[in-house]
């Protein structure tokens, strides 16, 4: 997801998600992952967006639930994958998401 899940990188204010997410995303096919780090951008429209996030966890085959997330209003809702969260790859200081992606009508 652009600008790694805040308000205004993805469509979703203003109707942005009737008419963008939801006509792009598909729960049963579309894999979304959001690399982000929580808390680096202020309070007033935080990164990550937490309405967004819960809107792409609807929208998400991999969504996730992270009962540790930093913010309270994430713990335990669906989610998106998200590279802050995920366990780190043995021997990686850089969290890493793996996704396996089929060709379209395949």
């Amino acid at each position: 997801m652009a600008h790694h899940g805040s308000h205004n990188g993805t469509p979703f204010l203003k109707g942005g998600k009737k008419e963008v997410l939801d006509e792009i995303l598909s729960a049963e096919r579309t894999q979304v992952v959001v690399s982000t780090v929580t808390g680096e951008h202020g309070d007033v429209n935080p990164v990550p967006y937490p309405k967004l996030l819960k809107a792409l966890g609807g929208l998400a085959k991999n969504k996730r639930r992270y009962p540790h997330a930093p913010e309270p209003e994430l713990r335990d809702v669906d989610q998106p994958q998200r590279t802050d969260l995920e366990p780190p790859v043995a021997g990686k200081e850089v969290r890493y998401v793996e996704v396996t992606l089929k060709p379209a009508g395949a």
